[in-house]
C-alpha cells in the first residue's frame, strides 16, 4: 500500500509535523520533486511538500499515486484549547467555504482514524492537549481514502515541538502497524468535537468514519446518508445517533433513516445494544 503524507509551507503545524518526522525517521530523497520540493520516502510512505493550502488540493489523488492520503495540518478554534485531532474529509454543508465541494464527502478511512486516535492517546503522556475526532467538515475532495491529522488551536500550539513529535510518531505507527478490525459506524449529531462518540470509542472496539455534527443537520438528507455509507473505506456496520445532540432535528433524522438497511442506535442506548451486538 502506497501512503502519501501531504504538508504545506502555508501551515505552521504542517511543517512542524513534517520536520519532526524527518528528525525521527530515516526518510530518503527519491530524486524527484513535487511543487519544487524534494519528495522523501521511507518504506511505502512518501512525504510531499507544497506551497498550496491543504484544503485547496482538490483531486491531488490525480497528481500523486497513493492508496491513502494523510494531510498534516493545523486546527483552528475560537476556544484556543490545545488539541490533537483527526477527521475525515468532505462537506455536509453548502456552500463549501473551506475547500472541497458542497454536499460531497470524501472516502473516510474509519479504522485508520480510530487507530490514529488510539496512538495519540498513548503518546500524549502528560502533555495538556485534548485528543478528539472532529466531525467531517472541509476539503479537499478526493476519491481515495484521506484524513486530516491536526495540532490545535492557535499559532502557539501549531509550533509546539512536543505536539509535533507526538503526531509524527502517531503517523509512523499508522503507516507501519497492523490496523485492528474495529466495527465501523457513521455518527450523526452532537458537537464538532464528537465527545459522545469519543466516549463510545473509549469503551468499545468501534471506529467512526464520517460524522455529521448538529450544526449540519439542516443539510442532512437521504442522499448524504448514502454517501456517508458508501464513501467510507470499510463497510459501515451501524449508525449512531448522538440523541441529545440531535436537538430539534430528531424526527427529521429518524424519517431520513427509516429505510436504511443497517442498525440505527441511540447513543444513550448504546451500552445496552452493544451487549448483544458487539
Amino acid at each position: 500500500m502506497k501512503q502519501a503524507i501531504i504538508c504545506s509551507t502555508k501551515d505552521l503545524a504542517s511543517i512542524n509535523i513534517r520536520d519532526r518526522m524527518l528528525e525521527l525517521y530515516d526518510f530518503k530523497e527519491t530524486g524527484k520533486t513535487f511543487d519544487g520540493y524534494p519528495i522523501v520516502e521511507r518504506f511505502h510512505a512518501r512525504i510531499f511538500t507544497t506551497d498550496r493550502e491543504l484544503i485547496t488540493l482538490e483531486d491531488i489523488d490525480k497528481e500523486i499515486s497513493a492508496d491513502i492520503f494523510i494531510f498534516a495540518s493545523k486546527h483552528i478554534s475560537k476556544s484556543r484549547i490545545p488539541s490533537l485531532s483527526l477527521h475525515a474529509v468532505g462537506n455536509f454543508c453548502s456552500p463549501a467555504e473551506l475547500g472541497g465541494q458542497p454536499l460531497k464527502l470524501g472516502v473516510a478511512p474509519a479504522r485508520l482514524i480510530r487507530f490514529g486516535l488510539d496512538q495519540l492517546l498513548k503518546l500524549k503522556g502528560r502533555i495538556g492537549f485534548d485528543v478528539m475526532q472532529e466531525a467531517t467538515h472541509h476539503g479537499p475532495l478526493l476519491n481515495k481514502p484521506a484524513l486530516f491529522i491536526e495540532i490545535g488551536s492557535d499559532s502557539l500550539f501549531w509550533k509546539d515541538r512536543e505536539a509535533g513529535m507526538i503526531i509524527a510518531k502517531a503517523i509512523h505507527r499508522m503507516l507501519r502497524k497492523r490496523i485492528p478490525n474495529y466495527s465501523v459506524a457513521f455518527g450523526i449529531g452532537g458537537l464538532h468535537s464528537t465527545p459522545n462518540f469519543m466516549r463510545i470509542m473509549e469503551e468499545y472496539h468501534v471506529a467512526f468514519g464520517h460524522v455529521c455534527a448538529k450544526y449540519n443537520l439542516n443539510h442532512l438528507n437521504g442522499e448524504l446518508v448514502q454517501q456517508a455509507l458508501s464513501r467510507t473505506e470499510e463497510k459501515v456496520d451501524f449508525i449512531v445517533l448522538d440523541w441529545k445532540g440531535l436537538g430539534s432535528e430528531k424526527e427529521k433524522v429518524k424519517s431520513i433513516l427509516k429505510d436504511v438497511q443497517i442498525p440505527v442506535v441511540r447513543s444513550d442506548q448504546f451500552s445496552e445494544w452493544a451487549k448483544n451486538n458487539l
